[in-house]
């Protein structure tokens, strides 16, 4: 029992580890974008958290149902590779991991930051460095769209992973595969809100821009709704994924039980080079 206790704590202070290596190499790229002023192109920024996430993911990579995102430790769950125990653990230390990750960036960028607005930390604007932290939709963006954004990518990614995890055998590969995945999620949607489909970001990451000086509105946006889209809208879009694949698998798996029965139907009147019919008929 106790050995089974610290291997739950071992996966959560695993998570954790992950987490602050993700958020810290995501936001640091982050804040060399923004501090630059290359509002314009972000392509690198999305590179750059494919390239993160490949690399914390592989730490301790044989550690079976280790993540880095909370919707791939809900995956991970849904699929009864980890306990509710290291379940709820894992999405501790990822905002946990989140929170040490986003001050090891500011502690590196914080000088730049001052410089740049002046003590002003701003969400919106031209003078906005509150993305470094956090993702916060475009001026155009309704929150009808961001919603169905972050349900979107969460799908794609969750739906993909789901796939892999189910074909790739190779471990490393397969990390690999998650990361460009990750790539080309955030290259299609990132113009609109930053899409990071990881709520524990948008919870560890933002209440560390929060002790910055970015003030309440890193909670408040939008009336609060913001909050609740980029936590909620990957959740919904995950589920959504499993639901899909497992529905998939299931009319796969069907459908080849029915051929295997077609095939011993038709085979079953020849057993060892027998015909049962003439054999019968002789019989008698």
């Amino acid at each position: 029992m106790s050995r089974r206790i610290l291997g739950v704590f071992y996966l959560g202070l695993l998570e954790l580890i992950r987490s602050a290596v993700f958020i810290f190499f995501g936001s640091s790229i982050c804040a060399q974008n923004i501090l630059k002023r290359n509002l314009n192109d972000n392509s690198v920024v999305c590179i750059g958290w494919g390239v993160a996430y490949f690399i914390s993911s592989i730490i301790a990579i044989n550690k079976q149902g280790s993540s880095v995102f909370s919707i791939t430790a809900l995956y991970h769950f849904w699929n009864k590779k980890i306990s509710k125990g290291e379940f709820f653990l894992s999405i501790i230390g990822q905002v946990v991991g989140a929170f040490v990750g986003a001050c090891l960036a500011w502690a590196l960028v914080y000088e730049a930051v001052f410089q740049l607005d002046k003590g002003n930390h701003m969400l919106t604007g031209p003078l906005r460095t509150a993305q470094i932290f956090a993702g916060y939709p475009s001026l155009h963006q309704s929150t009808i769209n961001a919603f169905f954004a972050e349900i979107v990518s969460s799908f794609l990614f969750v739906f993909i992973i789901s796939v892999v995890e189910n074909s790739v055998r190779n471990v490393i590969l397969s990390k690999f595969i998650h990361g460009v995945t990750l790539i080309i999620i955030l290259l299609s949607l990132d113009f609109n809100s930053t899409t990071t489909i990881n709520p524990a970001r948008e919870i560890g990451s933002r209440a560390a821009s929060y002790i910055f000086g970015y003030n309440e509105k890193v909670f408040s946006f939008r009336s609060s709704k913001w909050l609740l889209i980029v936590t909620m809208g990957p959740v919904l879009g995950s589920l959504l994924a499993m639901c899909a694949f497992n529905l998939l698998r299931l009319c796969s798996t069907s459908k080849k039980v029915n051929n295997v029965r077609s095939k011993g139907t038709q085979a079953s009147p020849h057993v060892y080079g027998v015909h049962f019919d003439n054999l019968h008929s002789r019989m008698l």
